[in-house]
C-alpha cells in the first residue's frame, strides 16, 4: 500500500514538473512577442501625437545687426558751382544734404548771381515775344498787302531778267565789233607785210642792173 502511494506521488510530481516547465516555456516564447508589440504600439502613438502635434514656425527676424556705412544704389554725385559767362559763380544757400534723394528738377542750391542771371533770362523771354509777336503780324497781313508785295516781287524779277537780257546784247555785239576789228587789223598788217616785200624785190632788183 505504502509503495503505491509512493508511485501516485511520483507520478504526480513528474505531472506538474512537466506542466510546469510547459507554462515556463510559452511565458519564455510569448513574452518578446508581447514587448514588441507593446513597443510597436507606444512608438506608433508618440508618432501620431507629433503629427497632430503643430510645429513651431521660426521666428522672422525684424532687424539685422551690422557694423558698416550705408551708401545708396545709384552713385553720389558731387555738385560744384557751374562757371558762367561772367565768370566763376559761388554757391550761396544749399537746400539739401549729403545723400538726400532728389527730384528732377528740384531746387538744390542757389548761386550768389541768381538775381543778375534772372534778369538775363527775363530779358531772353522779353525777345523771344516781342520776335513771337512780329512773326505772328507777318503771318497776319491782309492779302492785299500780300499781293502788293508778290507784284513788286514779280517787278523786280521781270527788270532783272531784262537787264540780264540786255548786258547780253551788248556783250555780243561788243564782242562781234572786237572780231570784226581784229580780221580788219589783220588785213592791214598783211597788206603792209606784202607792200614791204614788193618794196624789198624792187630793191633788189635796182642794184643787179
Amino acid at each position: 500500500m505504502s509503495r503505491f502511494n509512493e508511485k501516485s506521488n511520483l507520478r504526480e510530481q513528474l505531472f506538474f514538473e512537466d506542466e510546469k516547465s510547459k507554462v515556463w516555456w510559452l511565458i519564455a516564447v510569448s513574452l518578446p512577442v508581447v514587448v514588441s508589440f507593446g513597443a510597436l504600439t507606444i512608438a506608433k502613438v508618440e508618432q501620431i501625437k507629433q503629427a497632430n502635434t503643430p510645429v513651431p514656425s521660426a521666428p522672422v527676424p525684424t532687424s539685422i545687426n551690422a557694423v558698416g556705412r550705408l551708401e545708396p544704389r545709384g552713385e553720389v554725385l558731387k555738385l560744384s558751382a557751374p562757371a558762367g559767362v561772367e565768370g566763376s559763380s559761388r554757391v550761396e544757400q544749399v537746400y539739401v544734404k549729403e545723400g538726400e534723394r532728389v527730384q528732377r528738377g528740384q531746387v538744390i542750391a542757389i548761386l550768389d548771381n541768381f538775381s543778375s542771371s534772372q534778369a538775363s533770362v527775363e530779358e531772353a523771354r522779353a525777345k523771344l515775344q516781342e520776335a513771337r509777336a512780329n512773326l505772328a503780324n507777318v503771318k497776319a497781313g491782309s492779302p492785299r498787302d500780300i499781293q502788293a508785295q508778290k507784284a513788286v516781287i514779280g517787278r523786280l524779277q521781270a527788270q532783272l531778267a531784262g537787264e540780264k537780257d540786255a548786258q547780253q546784247a551788248t556783250i555780243a555785239r561788243i564782242t562781234a565789233q572786237l572780231n570784226g576789228e581784229r580780221i580788219a587789223l589783220q588785213a592791214t598788217i598783211n597788206r603792209i607785210q606784202a607792200e614791204i616785200e614788193g618794196q624789198k624785190d624792187a630793191l633788189i632788183a635796182s642794184v643787179a642792173r
